[in-house]
């Protein structure tokens, strides 16, 4: 996750050596574009259902930080 990132939809950016994606935690929908392996995409979707309450609280904390950034 990026604090600094601006999309709407909570997502996580997953990287596997020069492979990487955005894909929504809610979903499991890659958002843009891939070039993670079939195989790839399947184990990040796995890993998010396993985390995403804490993967949620996470961004929702992130949000928090960087709209205070924003009013000082």
């Amino acid at each position: 996750m990026f604090a600094n990132d601006h999309g709407p939809d909570p997502h996580v950016h997953p990287r596997y050596n020069r492979r990487f994606s955005k894909v929504s935690i809610a979903s499991g929908e890659v958002l843009g574009t891939t070039n993670l392996t079939v195989r790839q995409l399947r184990s990040v979707r796995r890993w998010i259902r396993e985390h995403e309450d804490r993967l949620l609280d996470q961004w929702l904390a992130l949000r928090r930080a960087q709209r205070e950034r924003e009013r000082t």
